[in-house]
């Protein structure tokens, strides 16, 4: 996968909750870690059947704010269906650990802690 074909994805699956922050992220919150650290999504990757690899936020933004659903957010992006599939695990692995370029390449700017 390249940056071309990331960018696609996230085109082809702007109606997702997640995709729609990684889009727009000056719109939503971050989340503090402490010690100057932030987080937006924290996404993984998982297979989920044959032929067929997820890609998900382990944070996710529900009522107007980000919660982390660690070990949760698994089964959570299955029932809410808030997740990208793929058919081979290197691009899952790809798009879980570059979907920031987005944001890069594309100029996007983080809200600071505390701001929307």
């Amino acid at each position: 996968m390249d940056y071309e074909t990331l960018k696609n994805v996230l085109k082809e699956n702007q109606g997702k909750n997640f995709v729609r922050r990684i889009l727009n992220p000056e719109a939503y919150p971050v989340m503090d870690l402490g010690k100057g650290e932030i987080a937006t999504h924290q996404m993984e990757y998982s297979e989920a059947g044959p032929n067929k690899f997820i890609v998900y936020p382990r944070i996710a933004y529900e009522n107007k704010e980000l919660k982390n659903y660690g070990d949760d957010a698994f089964d959570r992006a299955l029932k809410s269906k808030d997740y990208i599939s793929f058919d081979n695990a290197a691009d899952a692995e790809y798009f879980s650990k570059n979907y920031k370029e987005y944001w890069d390449k594309e100029k996007k700017v983080l809200p600071s802690i505390g701001e929307k």
